[in-house]
């Protein structure tokens, strides 16, 4: 895996984290993918563009930013660090409500935000799936756990676990697995465990976020926690 903070710059990457480190997720998700340069792109919760300036940098893909809670006009603004006004197009929409052309996207992808809205099977089938066209691609990174675990488990763990309720998108590998297959409008559905999943997330324990900082007893007492990769395409 490549040194992301020397091409990136570690206080711009550090800063810019609101989670585990999404240009790693980013790197080791889409080597399952093929992209390429003319592709249009929508990165689906995109946070502060960190993914999103990762995807046109190294593939030279069209990145439509799209995110509910970072205003459109800052992530332009680290966009414009980066010299890719040209490729990035920053757009603050709903994950219900996104202003997009049916079959308008070659892929979608999403990290560390699919988790929130997409345990609801109508999601996929009734917002998402078409967004992207016929035979196009999907790529997901979020967090999980190795199996399924109860909130009255997470309950046990620790003070973090006041908030269990937040975890409830936190699934194993094996059980998206089955929630995708059941839905027609994907085929070709593989899940696995991503293998940057622990260096992610010391990277946001370790930054300069105080919500970092408080996630640290979660990620020291929750051992089961891994980042599962989603890969498929629409049928």
């Amino acid at each position: 895996m490549s040194n992301i903070y020397d091409k990136y710059g570690k206080e711009f990457v550090d800063n810019n984290l609101m989670g585990p480190n999404v240009i790693m997720l980013a790197e080791e998700l889409c080597k399952q993918l093929d992209l390429h340069s003319g592709m249009k792109v929508l990165d689906l919760g995109c946070g502060k563009a960190l993914s999103s300036i990762f995807l046109a940098k190294e593939y030279g893909v069209t990145v439509f930013a799209t995110d509910l809670w970072i205003p459109a006009s800052e992530n332009f603004e680290r966009v414009k660090a980066m010299n890719l006004e040209h490729l990035v197009y920053p757009i603050r929409a709903e994950a219900h409500a996104l202003p997009y052309a049916d079959e308008f996207f070659d892929a979608i992808v999403s990290f560390d935000a699919y988790h929130y809205f997409g345990t609801d099977e109508r999601y996929l089938n009734d917002y998402l799936i078409k967004l992207v066209k016929k035979g196009g691609q999907i790529g997901i990174a979020i967090p999980g756990f190795t199996h399924e675990l109860s909130g009255q488990e997470l309950k046990l763990r620790g003070k973090y676990t006041d908030d269990a309720d937040n975890l409830l998108g936190f699934h194993s590998k094996d059980w998206w697995q089955s929630f995708w297959d059941r839905i027609e409008a994907v085929e070709g559905m593989r899940t696995f465990n991503l293998a940057c999943n622990r260096e992610a997330w010391e990277d946001w324990i370790n930054s300069p976020s105080p919500i970092g900082q408080e996630d640290r007893e979660f990620y020291e007492n929750v051992k089961e926690l891994v980042t599962v990769g989603l890969i498929a395409r629409r049928s």
